[in-house]
This record gives C-alpha cells, structure tokens and sequence, in this order.
C-alpha cells in the first residue's frame, strides 16, 4: 500500500525505515512510501521507532496517511514510482 508521510524532521527517519525501492521525495517535508501494512499508524510507529530519542532531540511531528486516488502533476519519476508500487489493493 502506498503511503503519504509529511512532516518536520522525517527525512532521516524515512530513509531508515523504507529502503531507496520503497520511498520517493515528494519534497523536503512529503515523502511517499510503500509499506505491506493495512494502517497509517503502523507505518507511523516504523517510522518514530527509528527516532534516536537522544536527550533535548524532540520526537518528530507529522501525518501519514494512505493514497488511495491521486491527481496533479509531478516529475514522471513520481507517477513511474506510484504505478510500479500500486496493486489492485490500493484500487478504488
């Protein structure tokens, strides 16, 4: 399933948990991640489980949510991503 994750300080986070295959950069705050779980929450608890927590490091804050229909416009990389990790799953 294909995933939205948009927030501050996510980054490093997403590239830890998702490998280069399952992750493209929307932009410096927006990520798109593939996960093969059903809820945004897990996929939420994969990403702060990689917070190192460290003393005065604040946990990051953000939203994810599922991409069930999307629309706009991208660089073909993106659409590319998008189509390679849809399955009839994620179909409206």
């Amino acid at each position: 399933m294909i995933f939205c994750a948009i927030g501050d300080r996510l980054g490093p986070l997403v590239i830890k948990a998702f490998d280069e295959d399952n992750r493209i950069t929307l932009d410096e705050r927006a990520w798109l991640v593939s996960a093969d779980v059903s809820t945004s929450k897990l996929v939420w608890e994969r990403l702060v489980s990689h917070h190192s927590g460290a003393e005065g490091t604040p946990p990051p804050s953000g939203i994810v949510f599922p991409v069930r229909g999307y629309h706009g416009r991208r660089p073909p990389a993106v659409w590319e991503w998008i189509a390679a990790k849809r399955s009839s799953n994620d179909l409206i």
